[in-house]
């Protein structure tokens, strides 16, 4: 079994020996959850050259000017499209497949596969590790010296809203359902209604139901599976008592305690950082996760916009396969009123903006305690720990292998400007295990990776500067809604296959079970998707049944198979200590080339005239 405080007190010393803690920068690591990279202007511009996405209005002067200051990654991915997954991925700098981890599994750190987390590799280089609001990554252990998690919020009340479900003991699902309740927390008090009940609401709790949504204009998600999600509204709280407000506040009173003991509004015991010790913060907002309730001096800056919601025809899901098809009817958009579009985009749009707020706030807030402590700083914001469908093919939601799901945007900005200059935009590829590189590097970890030979990332500056070649493909995995699935992206293709037979977990989990399924099932049974991208760019017209294809979907069948299956993959049976299998049959398949043979692709003229016939076969229903 690893043992995790040798490594971290090994860390510690050598660095102390290299160059001493006092170089070392503070860093902040901001992430928000299901936030799309098109809700900040600063990508907008990057990406499409104008400040509005695609959709409309967006507002994000804040990290506008953080972008201005330094850079933005406009092409970064995540690795797993789901909190649990990509937040572990991102906390441990490591594929799904080569930490077990593919969705919401409680990890731990008793494994001979554990993996060391960034803020325990910190600690070891001597820094002070804080995280504040969600941390989302699942995994147990002693991973930050000082932690307010949001959950513990929710339950002391310190939040605008709550949601309440009592089911029949032992059971599971929507029959077991006794009642389900929402609580709306006002400067007056709560405010609390049924909004479902086994035998139905009675005439008054209807009648209370109906006044409190039109009192706070409560959208559901009407036309999902879970169509009891809020999708819409406006927070019964003022900015600063809002879950993210509250948020900020306890990473503010954190830095204002420097030395010195604190409790917390609902009686937590806290330390303060060190002024001697160089500080490492996760600050991650809620939002813009359900309930997507934006205070309301945001959701006025957009009552008046309308957006240009996405094509998308019913027809196109007969091209899709069934297990990304899963994903357009659980997330169903497409059957909301126009009208609720419109209020569902609105007031997405609106609570990034009051993200961005926020997140200026934090920022400037870190720099001033920096500053005041004599050190150099370095902030990594991460817009989204995964993307969010707003009609993008008929969905509302995340869990899909598509752009809107898996893309993001990096912004960083750094008192080190040879690092990360002014003004700078990348446009390469980087991806989400990136992070725990960059922060190794600038701690002062040299060859990370020779101490941690399990991180797959690649620090951002030296993809900035063209110090390591831009990776020709990125990487998603996931084990949830529908799957399991691989997905591979490149400059000009997007290719994705299921990699089990099954959907979400196996009934009895043995790990690595039907591990050669993907490589060996017929074509039909692992479902590939391809779309290409030259012509294609919205993902609208599944290539992997065109005749003219065939040779391409067999390649990427076999590169990402193998990746996914063999190239060292971890599965682990979480509910024990030390369960799990490795599965090696085709070791470094993940080589990071594409040596595609140039005959599997169709030309750029022969692609449009093939995506035209099968886009207007596609509308045709056919």
């Amino acid at each position: 079994m690893n043992d995790l405080r040798g490594l971290v007190l090994a860390g510690a010393v050598v660095l102390t020996a290299v160059c001493g803690f006092a170089a070392q920068p503070n860093i902040l690591w901001i992430i928000t959850d299901d936030q799309r990279a098109d809700s900040l202007s600063c990508f907008n511009q990057a990406d499409i050259g104008q400040a509005d996405s695609k959709l409309g209005y967006v507002h994000s002067p804040n990290v506008d000017r953080m972008a201005e200051r330094g850079v933005i990654f406009s092409q970064a991915y995540c690795n797993a499209p789901v909190c649990g997954a990509t937040r572990a991925s991102m906390h441990m700098g490591t594929y799904p497949h080569h930490s077990g981890r593919y969705a919401f599994e409680s990890s731990h750190q008793k494994s001979d596969v554990t993996r060391i987390t960034v803020p325990q590799v910190l600690r070891g280089l001597g820094y002070t590790a804080a995280s504040f609001g969600k941390g989302g990554h699942l995994i147990k252990g002693d991973l930050y010296d000082a932690e307010v998690e949001y959950g513990e919020m929710k339950k002391n009340g310190v939040t605008d809203f709550s949601k309440s479900s009592k089911r029949k003991p032992g059971e599971w699902g929507p029959a077991s359902i006794i009642y389900s309740k929402d609580i709306f927390y006002t400067p007056e008090g709560p405010e609390e209604m049924f909004y479902e009940k086994a035998g139905g609401l009675s005439p008054d709790e209807q009648a209370r139901k109906d006044r409190i949504e039109n009192k706070y204009d409560i959208l559901r998600a009407y036309t999902r599976e879970l169509s009891s999600l809020i999708v819409g509204g406006v927070s019964p709280q003022p900015m600063d008592k809002t879950m993210d407000g509250e948020i900020y506040h306890a990473f503010e009173t954190y830095l204002n305690h420097v030395d010195s003991e604190y409790e917390t509004s609902w009686g937590k015991k806290m330390t303060g950082p060190k002024s001697d010790q160089p500080l490492f913060t996760h600050l991650s907002f809620c939002l813009p996760h359900t309930p997507v309730m934006p205070p309301q001096e945001f959701r006025d800056l957009f009552k008046d916009k309308v957006y240009d919601i996405p094509d998308f025809s019913k027809t196109e899901m007969n091209r899709m396969p069934e297990w990304v098809r899963n994903i357009s009817i659980k997330m169903n958009f497409v059957d909301m009123t126009p009208e609720d579009q419109q209020q569902a985009v609105r007031d997405y749009y609106a609570f990034c903006a009051f993200g961005d707020y926020l997140i200026g706030k934090a920022a400037e807030r870190f720099k001033t305690y920096s500053e005041k402590q004599g050190r150099g700083w370095l902030i990594v914001y991460v817009a989204g720990d995964h993307g969010w469908h707003l009609g993008e093919q008929g969905t509302h939601g995340k869990f899909a292998p598509w752009t809107s799901s898996t893309r993001g945007a990096v912004v960083v900005e750094s008192s080190d400007k040879t690092l990360y200059p002014a003004s700078g935009v990348c446009k390469k590829r980087v991806e989400y295990v990136d992070f725990a590189t960059t922060f190794f590097k600038v701690a002062g970890l040299k060859n990370a990776k020779e101490k941690h030979p399990h991180l797959d990332g690649v620090p951002l500056d030296e993809t900035l500067h063209g110090n390591v070649e831009e990776r020709p493909y990125v990487w998603t995995e996931l084990n949830h809604v529908t799957g399991p699935w691989a997905c591979m992206r490149t400059k000009d293709f997007m290719f994705g296959m299921k990699t089990r037979p099954y959907y979400n977990y196996p009934p009895a989990y043995q790990p690595n079970q039907n591990v050669m399924w993907g490589l060996e099932a017929p074509l039909e049974k692992v479902e590939p998707i391809l779309y290409d991208l030259r012509v294609d760019a919205a993902e609208r017209v599944n290539m992997a049944e065109v005749e003219e294809y065939a040779e391409l979907v067999k390649w990427f069948r076999t590169k990402v198979g193998t990746i996914a299956l063999g190239d060292g993959r971890v599965e682990v049976n979480w509910k024990a200590d030390n369960e799990y299998n490795i599965s090696n049959f085709a070791p470094g398949a993940d080589d990071k080339k594409l040596d595609i043979p140039r005959g599997f692709i169709p030309g750029p003229e022969r692609a449009r005239h093939i995506y035209t016939r099968e886009y207007e076969l596609m509308l045709s229903g056919k």
